[in-house]
């Protein structure tokens, strides 16, 4: 589904991990943005957060160096 060609890919690289622990892991790191008539349905457990809710939640070390990664990559998004 996350490929299908109605899908508008803006950011797709591969990261690198930590080195030390991780060597030679990587990261596929995605924007996707889904046509409007797409329904998501995320798990009971996940919750939707605007951009500004994320960068507080950052602030306090509440997300992960993943997450921290793909946020980061939201300035690269045309």
């Amino acid at each position: 589904e996350l490929f299908d060609p109605r899908n508008r890919v803006h950011y797709d690289t591969l990261q690198s991990e930590e080195g030390g622990r991780f060597y030679q892991w990587q990261n596929r790191n995605m924007i996707v943005e889904l046509p409007p008539e797409r329904k998501l349905e995320l798990p009971e457990q996940f919750a939707w957060m605007s951009l500004g809710q994320m960068k507080e939640f950052m602030r306090y070390g509440l997300f992960s160096i993943e997450a921290r990664s793909i946020i980061s990559s939201i300035s690269f998004v045309d």
